[in-house]
């Protein structure tokens, strides 16, 4: 079986000769090591791997990579525009790993637009998503990362499927780097742009997302049909998404004017847009707590679970500790929330933010002995309010107080449930910890270019 925690094969791409490349395989774990202390193979993990590939946009060409073997490619390296491109169109289920020259020659080649526009949409999203696998496991630099992901921004406006990789991986350190309010400020403006661009970017038609957005005359979105509009649709309701996230000014006006209309006179919210309306205004700096209130009560009203669950994801975005601390009382009140719900609000909306994360857990320290006597009966969710609210702290002085708030007498045991999800959280913590101490120097040299 293969799996993205232990067993793809990794096919490094490196040079042989003057005249050859060299294709082989090994094992690749994201931890980073070629080992594992409770796994064994008799085949020492190694795979009839299918290989496609093409050398300088030419033919592709097949072969098997069999274990415990390698395929070597006729390669001219003494050409500085000689490329290869490995496993076409990402059919392959294995990971890539170019060797500096390699890469260097591959990154060159795409990081023109007009060769860039020639990767198909699987290989672009493909090509983003091995690459941060690879630095992850500690067989790329981050700065690997950064230029690819500048590369992406600059050329991607219309395919869906890489814009949410990359908008992904761009997430993926702004929570690793969230203890930082610093870096994490500059981090975003640096992507910035790349959310304006989507979201003033005009399709075949001449629309722009902006445009199904404003209050003013908003077209209506493409009907779901065959001819791709469900794609379209989807891009459309992204890109307005990411541009009220990243603070868009014009995307931020338009939210928190439909807000007001849908507070002053009951006008609904567009359903695809809801979400992004609601967690804009209830995020942004400056925002009321009347408005909060309003949306609370809301919350109470409605007798639809998903239209609650919208809600409740929004109410926890808000960016006031008192507010914050009275939400997570009223989950502890079984008549205002259900108990099925009350540990995932606080574990997975109000947990959210690092101000949610620092204000969760506070409470869950203050209020334990109630949270497992309540909760007894909600085991199915302990684990995610236990991972939620711990898993994304990064820094050794809130571990060592988790540590020594769960090694207190009979702690630890009145997790129950949730006790595999606190070890669980505890080496997600370290390895954030690991993470930034490895990454956070290049993230900074990165924003600061």
């Amino acid at each position: 079986s293969s799996g993205i925690n232990a067993e793809w094969p990794l096919r490094p791409g490196e040079r042989y000769d003057a005249g050859n490349l060299v294709i082989s395989q090994q094992r690749f774990l994201i931890s980073g090591s070629d080992v594992s202390d409770d796994k064994t193979s008799p085949y020492g993990y190694q795979w009839y791997v299918p290989v496609e590939y093409s050398v300088d946009g030419g033919a592709t060409d097949f072969k098997w990579l069999k274990p415990h073997s390698s395929i070597v490619v006729p390669f001219n390296f003494s050409e500085d525009s000689s490329y290869i491109q490995l496993n076409k169109n990402s059919a392959g289920y294995y990971i890539t790993n170019y060797d500096f020259d390699t890469w260097t020659r591959f990154s060159n080649h795409y990081g023109d637009t007009t060769n860039y526009e020639t990767l198909t949409i699987s290989e672009r999203q493909g090509l983003l998503f091995e690459t941060f696998l690879l630095i992850s496991a500690g067989k790329k630099p981050m700065s690997v990362g950064m230029e690819l992901l500048a590369l992406m921004t600059t050329n991607e406006d219309a395919d869906l499927v890489p814009i949410r990789e990359i908008s992904r991986q761009i997430s993926g350190i702004t929570v690793h780097i969230r203890d930082n309010s610093n870096l994490t400020s500059e981090w975003r403006k640096k992507w910035k742009p790349f959310a304006e661009k989507l979201y003033s970017t005009a399709d075949a038609g001449g629309n722009k997302p902006s445009d199904y957005f404003k209050l003013d005359s908003p077209i209506a979105l493409p009907e779901d049909t065959a001819d791709g509009n469900f794609q379209k649709r989807l891009l459309i309701t992204f890109a307005v998404q990411l541009a009220c996230a990243y603070e868009v000014e014009d995307c931020v006006t338009a939210a928190t004017q439909r807000f007001d209309n849908y507070r002053s006179d009951g006008t609904e919210l567009p359903v695809d847009f809801k979400s992004t309306v609601l967690d804009t205004v209830m995020s942004k700096e400056g925002a009321l707590e009347d408005d909060w209130d309003f949306l609370w009560n809301k919350y109470l009203a409605s007798d639809q679970a998903t239209e609650k669950e919208v809600i409740y994801y929004a109410l926890g975005q808000f960016q006031d500790e008192d507010v914050l601390k009275k939400f997570s009382n009223y989950c502890l009140n079984t008549t205002l929330v259900r108990t099925s719900d009350a540990l995932y609000i606080m574990g997975r909306s109000i947990a959210y933010s690092a101000l949610g994360a620092e204000v969760s857990w506070k409470f869950m320290q203050d209020n334990w002995d109630r949270l497992t006597s309540d909760f007894q009966n909600a085991l199915f969710a302990a684990d995610a309010y236990v991972s939620g609210v711990l898993s994304s702290f990064s820094n050794p002085t809130t571990l060592a107080e988790i540590e020594a708030f769960f090694g207190e007498e009979g702690k630890k045991e009145s997790l129950g449930a949730a006790a595999a999800a606190y070890d669980s959280a505890i080496q997600s913590i370290k390895a954030n910890i690991a993470w930034l101490n490895k990454h956070e120097a290049s993230i900074r040299s990165f924003v600061d270019q």
